[in-house]
Order: C-alpha cells, then sequence, then structure tokens
C-alpha cells in the first residue's frame, strides 16, 4: 500500500564564510541548492540560495510502498559559470529514521542531518547541517505540520530572497543603467506583493512554483565581483531577465489581488495554469540562455491580455479614426544615471495602484527643464515591457499634429495596436456610429475610450501607460479647453489599469484642470546641477573620442564642465544645445567662445540678433527670403546668420521656414532677466520696432488696388476658383505676414519718428488696400485690434491722424461683414456708403468715382447702430459677451445656441444640443473658454472655440441661470423657487436653498445675479421682493427688499455696491450692502442692464426701444435707440462699455453706446413721426394714414412723401388699426389699452376730433356707414355697437353674435389689426383659434351664422369685393404654409395653394381677380385667384416680416407696411418704368439677401450680387418697382448711373471719360 508523505526543507547551518577547495568564495560568488532524491530519482529541487541565514522552507509531497524507501540529499553549489553543478556533500537516510527523528506532536523539531563531504577538499572544521521534517500525510492534516502555514511561508521567503537579489542589483547602479529601469520597477512590485504575502495564511502552489523558478533564475545571477561585467556581455539577455521578471511582478500583483482590479484573478480567470506553466518556461529559456546553453532571440511573454479574441479584419474601419501622425525618432532619452529620483516616482506610480490612487501623474516645469526627455524616457520603459498605450507629443510649431481635435482619435487608435478586445470595442462603436470619429470630445471619449475600456476590462491585466508630453503646445487655452476638462473629468472613470502621464509648463488652465485630480511633480531646476554635469562630462567625453588626438585626454577640464554647468541655469536644454554647438565646428574654439561671451562683433552681431528676433518675436515662422524683404531690403543676409545657429534654430535652407528648436530658448533669449547683458540677448523693444518698421515698409512698397487682378464683382471671394493661386502669386510671404501682424509689433515698440512716418503714410494711401489683402487671407478680424491698437499707439501726436484712424476704426466695424466676403465691395459697397461727411470719405472716396451714390438723410454721419446679426430662426431670448468683447453668444427660444464674431458679424459656431429647448439663459465663462447655457431641462458646459458639450446637468423646471465672475460656479433658478449653486467642473451641487417663503416660481429673464465679487447671488421673486444671498451658504444677507408689484429683473453694478431692480412700472436702485434705496424711477421696462463703470443703465421701453440713463439722475442720455425689430428681448453690454447689445425677434443689434451717449453719431431720432404699426388707405387712392409706436395719427398723400398732417400723440395706449370713412372726409383710430379701447374719429380737412367713443373691450371691426358720419363696431367679445356718433361710453345693440360661441371663444377675431369684413357691409368673417378652431361667417345685419368652416386655423382672412370669396393664411404643423379661398356662402374650400414660407398676410385686389400675398420672411407675392398661379416676379424690399396689405383702387399698386417699420408703394404693373440707372443694373424684380450669406446684398434680377448695403439704410432704401418709401427715420435713394460692377468693377477708380 502507497503511503504520502509531506518532506520541508527547512534551512542549511555551518557553511563556511571563508573556505577553502570547492566552497572557497562561496558566500561571495555561489549559491546551494539542495536536490532530493528518493530510490536514485530526483524530487523537485530546492531553490537556490546565497543568504544562508534565511530558511528555505521549501515543501514538497513524497510518496512509497514502503517506510524503508532510501531518501538522499545532495548540496549542490551552482558555479554560475556554464558548468556542471557540483555536489558539495551528501546524506543518505530512509523514511523511518526521519519520520522518527521527527515527532507528529511538536512541529518546531527538525531533523538534522550531517551533509558529509563529497571529497577531502570540501571538508571544513565545522559541519554543515541539514534541518528537515517529514510527516505522514494523515498527520500532516491533523495536527503535524499547517500546510497553508508553511505554503505562506515558502512564498514569503521566495519573495524575500528575490527582492533581497533585485536589491542587490540595483547598487550594481550606471554600470548596468540599461537594465537597472526593469529591476526597479520589479523590486517596486515585488515589494508590495511581499507584504501582502506576509499577511496571507496560504499560498497557492501554482504561485509557488512560478516564484520558485524565478529564485531558480536569480541563481544564475550572482553578487560576485565579476557580475557587472557578466551582466553587461550578456546585455540583452539580462534584459529580457529583466523584462519578463517585471512581468511576472505585475501576474503575481494582479494574482494575488494587490493589483489595479482589486481582485483576485485567480478566482477570476481559467487558464491560469497555461499562463504560470507559460510565463515558467520563459524563465526557464532564459536562465539556459543566460548560462550559455542556449541561444534565444527577443523572449518575452506578456500577460496583459489574458484570453486570446479571434482577429477580426478590422483595419478598414480602425483607419477612420484618422490618427495624427506622430514620429518619435528625434526624440531623446535621459542619459544613464541622470533623473534617476524622477524616473522611479513615475514608475512607481505608474506599476502600482496603492502608490496613489489617481490616475494622472502631471510633471510641470518651465520650458527646457527636461519634461519632454522624461517623458520619452518613461515611455521608452514602457514600450519596452509591451505597456505602452500610447505616446502623444506636441509642438507649438506643428499646429497640424498639435491640435486638441486629434487626441483622443489618436489615442484610440494606438490603443487597438496593442490589444484585440480594445480594437474589437472600438471597431464596434465607429460600425454603430460612424460620425463619433468628428463627434465633440467628449463624446469621442465616451465612445472611443471610456466604452471599449470598460468592456475590455475583464481582459487586460497590470498597468497601461500613456503619455501626453507638452500639453500646453497642444492649441492654445481656448482650444484645449475641451481636452482639458474630459482629462480632468472623464479619465478618472476609466479602468484603474490606464495611466496618464502629462507633462507641460503651469498655464492657468492646465493647472485649474489638473491640480486637484492629479499626482503633481514639478521639476526644480535648482537641483539639476548633478545631473546636467554628467550629461556634459558625457558629451564632452564623445566630443573627445571624436576627435581623437585633436583634444588632449583630459579636456575640456573640470573646471570649464562646472563653468557650463553654471551658465545652463539648471536647464538641460540649454546644455544639450551648447554642446551641440561646441560639436559643430572647433570644439576648443566654440568652448572658449561660450566661456568667454565674446561672440560676432559689430553689424555682423546686429544682423544675428535681428534675425534671431524675427525667430524669436515673429508671430509664425519666416523663411530667409521674407526676413530679409523685413529686415534687409536688397540683401542676402539671413541665410548668412542662420546657418551658424543650427545648434538653435531649425532650417533647411534658403527658402525654407527658420523656427527654434525648443521653446525654451526663444523664452530665454527674450528674457532680460536670464539672457540679459549676454551678446546673443536680445532687446524686445528695440527688435520689434525694426520688425514694425520693416512691416511698414513691405506695406507702403507692395499694396496695391485689386492687388490679385480678381475680375467679377459678383464673386463672393470663396467662389473665385484659383484664389489661393493668385494669393500665391501676388501677394508675397512678406507682404503676407507684414499685412497681419504689423501691429504685434507695432504695440510693443516705442513711438518714434520714423515709425509715425510710414504709419501715416500707411493709412492715408494705402488704407483701403490693406483691407484688400486682410479680405483675401480671410484675417479681416485682424483689422479691428490693429486700428484700436494704433490709435492708443499715436495719440497726442497727430490730431488729423488720430481723426483718420478714429473714423477707420468705424468704417472697419461697419463694413467688417461685407470686407470679410468680397474683396471689390471694399470699393463698390463699403466706400460706397461711408456717411458723406466722415473722413474716410473726405480722403478716399473721389479717388473711386464710379460706384453707387446715395441720398437721404441718414447720409451724413456714422449711425449708433454697427452691426445687424442675423441667424435665428425663433425670437432671441439670451445673450452674452465674452470677456475680451470679441464674441457674443446668443440662444433663442427655439433652443438653437449661436457664436458670433463681433468684429466681422459672422456665426463663427452653434452650438448643438440634443434636443431643442427654449434657451432660458446663455453666458460665457469669463475666460471665454467655455458657455454655459439654461434650458428648462438642465444646464449645459460648451466648448466656446469646438462646440463641444463638456457637461451636462439634468435638472427640472429650470428658469434662470448665471455664472459667478470666477466661473466656477453656475447658479439656477427654478419654477418652484429653488435656488441651486454647482460646481462649473465637477457638475455637482454645492448649495440649495428655497428663496422666500410661500414663493411658488421666479419669473423674468434675470432673476438671479451673481455678485462680481461671486460671493454674493441677488434673485427677484413674484412675491414683491428681491434678496441679496451668501453665494455659499444660502444665508440671506440682504433684504427682502419690498415692492408693489412682482419682480421681473434683478442686476448688481460692476462695483457690486448697487442693485437695480425692476416690477410693473418702476425702477428702483439699491445699495447693495444695507438694503437702502437709493433712488426710483417711474417709467415701464422689460429689459435693464448697468454699464461696466456703473455710471449709466440701458432699459428697453414699451415701445421698442432702448434708453441709457444716468444711474444718479435717472435721465435719458441718448435719446432712444430704435431697432429694426419691434421688441426687444435682451440686453448685455460689452466688457469695456464700448457697445450694446440688443436682441429683438431672430436678429442682434450692436449699437455703439459711447457714440450715443456722446451725442456724437446719427441718432436714430424720427423726422415724419414714429415708426409706423398699421396703415389705412383713402378709397380713392390719394392718401393713406398710419398710426405710430409713439402714438401719432399721420396723414399723407401717396404722391408725396411730404405729411400733410401729424395728429397727436394720444397720451398712453397703442394705436392698434386707422380706418378712413367711405368718403375719404374722416379717419378714425382705435386706441387699445390693456383692458380696454377708445375709438378717435377726426376730420381729415380740419384735424378736429369729432367723436370719441370708449369701449370695454378691443376692437375686431370699424366700419363706417356710406352716408353718415357713424360707425359700426364689432369688438373681439363678439359684441356689436352700431351707429355710434357721441362722446359717452356705447351700448351694444346686440349683446353677441351667437350666444353659444360667446362662451365658448375667448377670442371671437383673430389679432391681425384689418380684422376682415365685407366691403358692402353684408357680411363678417371671424377666426377662432381655441381648442376647436374654425372660422365662422355671419350676416352683419342680423347677426346671424350663416356658415362654420370647421377644424381650420388661420392667421389672416380677407373677404372679396363681392363677399363671395374668402381668402386665409392657413396654418398646418404650426406654421403658416397655405393660402386657402372658400365659398362663404356654403364654407366649401374653392382653392388650397401650399407655401413655401410662412405668411403673414392676404389681400384681394379691388377686382378680386389678385391676391396680394405678404410672408414672414419680408416678401410679397401676387397670386391669380383663377389659375392659382403666382404672377411673375417677386418684391423685395422689407427686411422683417409683411403685417399688412393694401390695394390702391387702381389695382395697379399696393402699399405694405413690415414690422421693418416702413410702408412701401408698389407698382405692379409688368409694364412700369422708374429710375432708368436703377432699373437698368437691378431689373425689375431685384432681390434684397435677408438671411445667411447673403444678407444686406441686393442681388439684380438675375440673382447677380450687385452691392451690399449696411444696416442702417436697409429699411427705407427705395428698390426699382417703389413710388413711395416711409420710414421715421428718412430713407435712401440710390444713384447708379456712374455704377459699374461685375468684370467692369475695377474701373470703379476710373473717371468715366
Amino acid at each position: 500500500m502507497t503511503s504520502a508523505y509531506t518532506l520541508l526543507i527547512h534551512s542549511i547551518a555551518g557553511v563556511p564564510l571563508q573556505p577553502s577547495g570547492p566552497l572557497g568564495r562561496l558566500k561571495a560568488s555561489s549559491t546551494l541548492y539542495v536536490s532530493i532524491h528518493q530510490e536514485g530519482v530526483q524530487v523537485p529541487r530546492t531553490p537556490n540560495k546565497s543568504d544562508f541565514g534565511t530558511p528555505w522552507d521549501s515543501l514538497y509531497i513524497l510518496s512509497a510502498k514502503s517506510e524503508s524507501s532510501k531518501i538522499s540529499f545532495r548540496l549542490m553549489r551552482d558555479p554560475f559559470l556554464p558548468r556542471p553543478d557540483i555536489c558539495l556533500g551528501t546524506n543518505d537516510t530512509d523514511i523511518v529514521s526521519l519520520l522518527a527523528m521527527c515527532p507528529p506532536d511538536d512541529e518546531s523539531i527538525y531533523a538534522r542531518l550531517e551533509i558529509k563531504p563529497k571529497s577531502r577538499d570540501s571538508q571544513t572544521s565545522d559541519k554543515i547541517i541539514l534541518s528537515v521534517r517529514l510527516v505522514r500525510q494523515v498527520d500532516a492534516s491533523e495536527k503535524a505540520i499547517d500546510v497553508a502555514k508553511v505554503s505562506s511561508k515558502r512564498l514569503e521567503s521566495s519573495l524575500g530572497s528575490i527582492i533581497d537579489k533585485l536589491d542587490n542589483l540595483l547598487r550594481l547602479g550606471d554600470a548596468i543603467s540599461k537594465i537597472n529601469p526593469y529591476f526597479s520597477i520589479a523590486w517596486k512590485v515585488l515589494t508590495v506583493v511581499y507584504q501582502v504575502a506576509k499577511r496571507q495564511k496560504e499560498a497557492d502552489e501554482k504561485l509557488l512554483k512560478l516564484v520558485d523558478t524565478m529564485v531558480d533564475v536569480y541563481s544564475v545571477i550572482r553578487d560576485t565581483d565579476f557580475l557587472a561585467d557578466k551582466l553587461k556581455s550578456l546585455e540583452e539577455t539580462a534584459l529580457a531577465i529583466a523584462k519578463q521578471t517585471v512581468e511576472c511582478a505585475y501576474f503575481i500583483q494582479e494574482y494575488t489581488g494587490c493589483g489595479f482590479g482589486g481582485r483576485t484573478i485567480r478566482t477570476l480567470r481559467s487558464g491560469m495554469d497555461k499562463k504560470i506553466d507559460g510565463l515558467i518556461e520563459t524563465l526557464v529559456n532564459l536562465k539556459k540562455s543566460f548560462e550559455g546553453r542556449m541561444v534565444v532571440h527577443s523572449l518575452f511573454m506578456s500577460i496583459k491580455i489574458l484570453q486570446k479574441v479571434e482577429k477580426l479584419d478590422q483595419s478598414d474601419t480602425l483607419k477612420k479614426l484618422n490618427p495624427v501622425d506622430m514620429n518619435a525618432n528625434a526624440r531623446t532619452t535621459c542619459l544613464a544615471g541622470t533623473r534617476g529620483d524622477i524616473l522611479d516616482t513615475i514608475r512607481h506610480w505608474a506599476s502600482i495602484p496603492g502608490a496613489n490612487s489617481n490616475s494622472l501623474f502631471w510633471l510641470s516645469g518651465v520650458a527646457g527643464s527636461g519634461k519632454s526627455t522624461i517623458s520619452t524616457t518613461v515611455a521608452e520603459t514602457f514600450r519596452a515591457l509591451e505597456r505602452l498605450g500610447a505616446f502623444l507629443f506636441f509642438d507649438r510649431n506643428n499646429q497640424v499634429q498639435s491640435h486638441p481635435n486629434g487626441v483622443i482619435r489618436t489615442l484610440a487608435y494606438w490603443l487597438t495596436q496593442m490589444n484585440p478586445h480594445i480594437a474589437a470595442a472600438i471597431s464596434d462603436a465607429i460600425e454603430r456610429d460612424p460620425a463619433i470619429v468628428n463627434a465633440p470630445i467628449r463624446s469621442q471619449f465616451q465612445s472611443l475610450l471610456l466604452e471599449p475600456l470598460q468592456s475590455a476590462e475583464s481582459h487586460i491585466e497590470g498597468p497601461i501607460l500613456v503619455v501626453l508630453d507638452a500639453l500646453d503646445e497642444c492649441g492654445d487655452p481656448v482650444s484645449r479647453a475641451g481636452l482639458l476638462f474630459v482629462l480632468a473629468t472623464e479619465v478618472p472613470r476609466l479602468p484603474k489599469n490606464f495611466r496618464f502621464l502629462i507633462t507641460s509648463r503651469e498655464g492657468k488652465d492646465i493647472t485649474d484642470q489638473l491640480q486637484h485630480i492629479s499626482t503633481r511633480m514639478q521639476l526644480d531646476v535648482s537641483s539639476t546641477s548633478p545631473d546636467i554635469s554628467r550629461f556634459i562630462t558625457h558629451e564632452m567625453e564623445l566630443i573627445r573620442n571624436r576627435e581623437g588626438d585633436d583634444l588632449p585626454p583630459t579636456w575640456p577640464g573640470t573646471q570649464s564642465i562646472q563653468s557650463l554647468v553654471e551658465l545652463s541655469g539648471g536647464l538641460f536644454i540649454w546644455a544639450s544645445t551648447a554642446t551641440t554647438f561646441i560639436t559643430e565646428y572647433d570644439p576648443e574654439a566654440r568652448l572658449q567662445t561660450l566661456l568667454a561671451h565674446h561672440f560676432i562683433p559689430g553689424s555682423k552681431l546686429d544682423d544675428a540678433r535681428a534675425v534671431l528676433g524675427c525667430v524669436v518675436l515673429g508671430k509664425v515662422p519666416m523663411t530667409d527670403e521674407t526676413m530679409d524683404a523685413i529686415l534687409f531690403p536688397g540683401h542676402r543676409s539671413a541665410a548668412r546668420v542662420l546657418k551658424h545657429l543650427r545648434c538653435v534654430v531649425q532650417w533647411s535652407g534658403s527658402g525654407t521656414e527658420a523656427r527654434t528648436i525648443h521653446l525654451s530658448f526663444a523664452d530665454y533669449l527674450a528674457n532680460v532677466g536670464r539672457s540679459g547683458g549676454e551678446p546673443w540677448a536680445i532687446d524686445a523693444q528695440m527688435e520689434h520696432t525694426t520688425l514694425a518698421l520693416g512691416c511698414l515698409r513691405v506695406l507702403n512698397s507692395g499694396l496695391k488696388f485689386n492687388i490679385c487682378d480678381l475680375e467679377d464683382s459678383h464673386l463672393l471671394n470663396t467662389e473665385v476658383a484659383d484664389l489661393a493661386d493668385r494669393i500665391g502669386r501676388q501677394i508675397s510671404p512678406q507682404l503676407q505676414y507684414s499685412s497681419c501682424f504689423w501691429l504685434q509689433h507695432l504695440e510693443k515698440a516705442p513711438v518714434s519718428g520714423t515709425l509715425l512716418n510710414e504709419l501715416t503714410n500707411m493709412l492715408y494711401h494705402n488704407f483701403l488696400y490693406w483691407l484688400e489683402v486682410l479680405s483675401l487671407l480671410g484675417q479681416v478680424s485682424r483689422a479691428s485690434e490693429a486700428l484700436r491698437t494704433t490709435a492708443h499707439y499715436t495719440k497726442g501726436h497727430s490730431e488729423d491722424l488720430e481723426a483718420f484712424i478714429a473714423d477707420a476704426i468705424k468704417f472697419e466695424i461697419a463694413f467688417a461683414p461685407i470686407i470679410t466676403q468680397s474683396t471689390p465691395h471694399i470699393y463698390l459697397s463699403a466706400l460706397a456708403f461711408t456717411p458723406h461727411q466722415s473722413v474716410i470719405a473726405t480722403h478716399l472716396a473721389d479717388q473711386f468715382p464710379r460706384k453707387v451714390t446715395y441720398s437721404g438723410p441718414l447720409g451724413a454721419n456714422w449711425p449708433t447702430l454697427q452691426k445687424v446679426l442675423r441667424g435665428h430662426s425663433d425670437p432671441v431670448q439670451s445673450i452674452s459677451f465674452s470677456s475680451d468683447g470679441v464674441h457674443i453668444v446668443s440662444g433663442c427660444s427655439g433652443g438653437e445656441l449661436l457664436v458670433w464674431d463681433t468684429r466681422t458679424g459672422e456665426c463663427v459656431l452653434e452650438l448643438k444640443m440634443q434636443e431643442r429647448s427654449r434657451i432660458r439663459g446663455v453666458r460665457f465663462t469669463p475666460d471665454g473658454s467655455r458657455v454655459v447655457s439654461a434650458t428648462k431641462a438642465g444646464i449645459t458646459v460648451w466648448n466656446a472655440i469646438t462646440g463641444q458639450s463638456l457637461l451636462e446637468v439634468p435638472f427640472e423646471a429650470i428658469y434662470n441661470m448665471d455664472v459667478s465672475a470666477d466661473g466656477t460656479r453656475i447658479a439656477v433658478g427654478t419654477t418652484t423657487g429653488i435656488i441651486q449653486v454647482w460646481d462649473a467642473r465637477a457638475g455637482q451641487p454645492v448649495a440649495t436653498w428655497r428663496t422666500h417663503q410661500g414663493l411658488n416660481y421666479l419669473d423674468g429673464e434675470e432673476c438671479i445675479h451673481f455678485s462680481p465679487t461671486s460671493s454674493r447671488l441677488a434673485s427677484a421673486s413674484t412675491e414683491y421682493t428681491a434678496s441679496i444671498w451668501d453665494s455659499e451658504t444660502g444665508l440671506l444677507v440682504v433684504g427682502p427688499l419690498q415692492h408693489r408689484t412682482p419682480v421681473s429683473w434683478i442686476q448688481f453694478s460692476q462695483d457690486a455696491s448697487k442693485v437695480v431692480t425692476s416690477s410693473t412700472g418702476t425702477v428702483h436702485i439699491w445699495n447693495a450692502n444695507t438694503g437702502e434705496q437709493i433712488s426710483i424711477w417711474h417709467y415701464w421696462t422689460s429689459r435693464l442692464t448697468f454699464s461696466p463703470d456703473g455710471a449709466c443703465l440701458a432699459n428697453t421701453t414699451s415701445r421698442g426701444t432702448i434708453e441709457i440713463r444716468d444711474t444718479e439722475t435717472g435721465q435719458d442720455i441718448t435719446g432712444a435707440l430704435k431697432g429694426l425689430t419691434p421688441n426687444v428681448t435682451a440686453l448685455c453690454f460689452s466688457p469695456d462699455g464700448a457697445r450694446l447689445a440688443s436682441t429683438g425677434g431672430g436678429t442682434i443689434h450692436i449699437w455703439n453706446a459711447q457714440s450715443a451717449m456722446l451725442g456724437t453719431a446719427m441718432n436714430h431720432t424720427s423726422i415724419h413721426g414714429g415708426a409706423p404699426i398699421c396703415l389705412d388707405l383713402s378709397s380713392d387712392g390719394t392718401r393713406f394714414a398710419y398710426g405710430t409706436e409713439d402714438r401719432m395719427l399721420i396723414i399723407r398723400e401717396t404722391e408725396t412723401d411730404v405729411p400733410l398732417a401729424g395728429i397727436g400723440p394720444e397720451k398712453d395706449g397703442i394705436i392698434r388699426s386707422v380706418h378712413f370713412s367711405p368718403n375719404g372726409d374722416l379717419v378714425a383710430a382705435v386706441i387699445e389699452r390693456p383692458f380696454d379701447s377708445t375709438v378717435c374719429v377726426y376730420s381729415v380737412q380740419t384735424l378736429a376730433k369729432v367723436a370719441i367713443l370708449k369701449l370695454p373691450s378691443h376692437v375686431g371691426i370699424l366700419q363706417f356707414s356710406e352716408d353718415a358720419p357713424q360707425v359700426t363696431i364689432v369688438s373681439r367679445m363678439g359684441s356689436i355697437y352700431r351707429d355710434l356718433h357721441t362722446d359717452t361710453v356705447p351700448q351694444p345693440i346686440m349683446i353677441d353674435l351667437e350666444g353659444r360661441f360667446r362662451f365658448q371663444r375667448t377670442q371671437l377675431f383673430s389679432e391681425t389689426a384689418n380684422g376682415p369684413f365685407s366691403h358692402s357691409g353684408a357680411l363678417v368673417a371671424c377666426a377662432h383659434s381655441n381648442e376647436n378652431p374654425c372660422i365662422t361667417i355671419w350676416d352683419f345685419q342680423t347677426g346671424g351664422l350663416i356658415t362654420e368652416i370647421k377644424s381650420v386655423t388661420v392667421g389672416d382672412l380677407h373677404l372679396s369685393p363681392d363677399g363671395m370669396r374668402l381668402a386665409g393664411v392657413e396654418s398646418q404643423m404650426g406654421s403658416s404654409h397655405c393660402v386657402s379661398i372658400w365659398d362663404t356662402r356654403t364654407g366649401r374650400r374653392i382653392s388650397e395653394t401650399p407655401w413655401h414660407q410662412s405668411i403673414s398676410a392676404v389681400q384681394f385686389s379691388p377686382n378680386g381677380l389678385y391676391l396680394a400675398v405678404g410672408t414672414e420672411q419680408s416678401e410679397i407675392f401676387v397670386l391669380n385667384t383663377e389659375t392659382m398661379h403666382v404672377l411673375p416676379g417677386v418684391l423685395h424690399g422689407h427686411t422683417e416680416s409683411v403685417c399688412s396689405l393694401r390695394w390702391m383702387p387702381n389695382g395697379t399698386h399696393i402699399a405694405s407696411l413690415s414690422w421693418d417699420k416702413t410702408i412701401r408703394f408698389w407698382d405692379i404693373r409688368a409694364s412700369f418704368e422708374s429710375n432708368s440707372a436703377l432699373q437698368a443694373h437691378l431689373g425689375d424684380y431685384p432681390i434684397f439677401g435677408m438671411s445667411g450669406p447673403e444678407d444686406g446684398w441686393v442681388l439684380n434680377t438675375a440673382s447677380e450680387r450687385m452691392f451690399w448695403v449696411p444696416p442702417w439704410l436697409r429699411q427705407g432704401l427705395y428698390f426699382p418697382r417703389n413710388t413711395l418709401v416711409i420710414r421715421d427715420r428718412g430713407t435712401t435713394k440710390l444713384d447708379l448711373s456712374q455704377f459699374v460692377h461685375g468684370p467692369e468693377w475695377a474701373k470703379c477708380i476710373e473717371s468715366e471719360s
């Protein structure tokens, strides 16, 4: 019967420290192990051991049929050299003897076996004793040996042995510098595992087998005197052993549960035996290779992929990632023996999860401190371990490679290359959503990294390192904001295996995002001297070896090296540059040049400084030829200088760009504190002067009219097919550079007469030509900044020049949109429409005589209205300037978010919401990098440059939002009366409180507002109060501030000393610290905003205008600013207070606030009464009357633009409609107030008021009797009042038209001003828009219902003159897109004409044959009612929705009223004749563009762009078919008799002969 036994090899004692013979030098150069043989058959041997003070505690299982079975223990020496092991001695015994010596009751007693020497030479004076213990298996399980405990101790002992060996190896230091990093990583990982093993109660036998093998491998690497030489001679094999040790350490770390996943993979994974067997086999083969018994090439087994995956054909899919190509060939690693502590710290963080919980390691430091070299060294270490996920490095000289947009795609691509599971997951993500590769950064991260890596997590073990080097050179702070946000908030969500090493300088944006969520190390250049000394010594040795006998053996000497170290200032890049300089030519001479600070003398040194100035201070890299043109006109000096600077300047030869090799060199040269006094130091002010002067001279010599020979003014720049080629041929690089960057050099140069002369020459003679170049290059936005800086530069030196620059600024602001689009129209449109009395027009207009000229009251001076921005399809609800005033963000009721360039008027970005919802608020963050928007459903934070969504915070019932002045917090107010403050980066609430007891909701567009210090928050309440709170605690600080009506608006002044509130009919200013009321003003407003200096307050009025008031007196200091839309929904001052932005409808207006307040610009005062808002024609067509927004009634003749009479103004209310009597002697004005109406009847001849009729409701229809001055009125509540001519409140003759409709419908008639009725007085048609929409037609005499047209929703209605037909604007899907005509007797639909636009007004012609149709897109069509075909030609001229139409009695003319507040009379005859020049150029039906790229353009009938009209001239502009245009601020008539365009445009500079 076979029995089982447990054998424990415990320890050995008596091994001599300095024996002779075969044991000689044993302790120093050999390791021992015990070989066990049973009945002559070897049992697995013990691990090698050189430290005999620690036990083996190796456990083995034996089996034998008889207890007399022989056991032999042989003490073996591993000689290290590749020859057979030596047997030093043996002990032969049997099982029964061992059992007798090992009582099962006492596990502390061991059998002590004497090892008898194999030969006489092996004899020593001391006995060698081997301690072992043998027990039967049954005893072991019950009481003899705790096998688990022993196995645990064995694991602990073996790991300790390996750690000791690694520790010894690490002490060899530089001698094995190539291998050392891997020994270091293994030592760190195993040390952590060792501490875990000491606490474990048992060890897995599979794991013991692997650890024993590692012990065995390291038994061949002993700390002998020649170990370093041995390792170097077998460096590749030793390196392979070191790397494999690291991989085994990672495996053991994960296997024991102290890895990155925090789980024990032996319980979670299948196939661990196979994995361990693979590792063991690799280690055994590496040992054999080291012993010289076999040759192994590239042997390495990685455990990072635990399971194989079937390789799929994913290459085509993964190519869609389009990774950025980054080649690391030229990157260097740290010199061996340098930066050791830093590298160890990073490797420790990357390898051991317990080292720090942060997934991000941020290495920061000044330029040149060695960050990139360190990152490359670490990346190479992990690449060799097959654990480098990606290595991305950025360079500001290569913005294509370094743009933030490519980072996530590139990371995803390289991760697919290292792991098939990741590749499969990312490939699936792209297959599901191919557009994800172009999605916002956060979406890319979610779909291409986070989700795939989480799904592949179970197939990855050990660390994966991602390196992002020089993050500060990845784009700019604004463009990389989204990437930084993702790194800070999303990377920590990745599996813990993924470690991100980031290096950068300490930019504010990077510091703000990374300092709290990363392990951070700042490089201290003051402690780098030893490493720099080692580096310089190494480089000098290479130079000395290369030069041979030309240099003495001790060159350059300790003192020279120390001097170079001191000169370096702790910067490795200086040391590297210096050694490169010495290497290039005559090392000794160049060394002495460096040490003596002696360089090129005289003029050559000046040339060198000038060239270095171009390289360092230039805004973009320049070629040597560009430098020559700017610095040395007519000479070739730059190339001669550059060829001697290749150690610091990257330059490939003539015609190529020069740039600094490293960012730190530019910083060093331009920093007086670091390079001052050195011959190569750059005097930035002087070199900027040189560059500014050179740029201005290039401009004055190179600019000219039509520089690119553009041939057709009808084409936009983008439509010129070969524009890029023309630019390349006609605009030299030096002219391009000078046009774009002369400002940046001028602003940093001192004022000098020479510079002023060149600047004056450029502006007076080449200003428009300079704008030409900027237009062609797409750089018009640079003009505004350049001119403003120039104004500051020239201040106090020349009044005439100052006046020219001030006017040039206004010119650029006004015409930037057209200058951006079309170069020819700098002359044909911008200069043509420049105010006549402006300085620009006075100086330049006569030089270009063949252009459009115009006449009218708006042509003298610059207007306060600077720009009109169009792009929203719904009313704009909120706007915000960026902190630099360059951009505006706007949000509309339809959920559209747009970012605008205020310099050019272009929409530069659309922020696309997943689900559109009414925008409740929108703000730029103070740094301009982000936009915060609020809808009722939540908050979204956007990247302001890329449009990427950075953070989405779901939240219910949001009504308003504000961002703190420091950008760190977002406050939201809800309809439930709750204020909540959120962390703007983390998206977490930090404070919540209820605003007022009993408050149900917050109202108004600005119901919460942060103070400028961000410490307080003001809120407005519908409970008639306002309050000021502590924004961190929610405690009430000031208030409640009592009002008499609900508070709809609240805002702090910029100095936080005041707060302004608005309630119905009043505006209050309060002391924000005490709550004391400073002043109260009585006027109605819905929007308010303080100017940045707090001196002024802009507000809207009930008339749709804007006022700017003095905050001390409350007086209007501007006169009303009238926009181009009927009402104002938002106001916002620019940060510098120079501009005021307002919104109305879907447009944004930008006003010159300073000139408005100073009265220096053309103010928008009315010259013919206020803007018209309602219209009627007399029956004979000779007169027309209209009501104005300032409550005036104006009567005019249709043949002249001179008013006959003006009546009013009325004290209150709005003139809703006007009506002529049939004979034209009387005119009635319907004045509407919130709850009642008054009808005033006037004599047209005498203007006397003949009747006042007061009604308790609003008027729907007013009709004069045919032969008497009496009126019949139908109210919108359904009441009819007849024969009214008294000054009393009338009583209705008929209570309502039909009782059932009176109570079922709250509104009987539509809200159109011309509520339709038949001219004969026989019928009344009513539109009903409640839950059961329909049209009803009534008998006007009896009040009886004739017919009902059900399930129809209409806007405008009009009855044909004979009363037989009814035309209506029918709404479908929420928009008025259909013209329908019904039979009034039967209600039958006669015709239905779908429309491509929303229709706003319809009216039959006098003969009923035609129907005029006005649209919300400002166009007018004429429809044949018999064929339902649209007549040829569209009437363009209005700029807003057409709200009313009237036919002249002759049927050949139409009058139209628009929300642009103009009335236009149109001749619609096919054969009409008008101004011959106007008609000849524009055709019969010119087009007035109102949106997109055509906004402001007048196109001829052939749709060719003729000219662009500035916003302030558009509303009153005469078109060919206009016989009369009425506008309160005046009209404009064009003269095109001298106008040249199209292929002839360039003749505009010629006088017509």
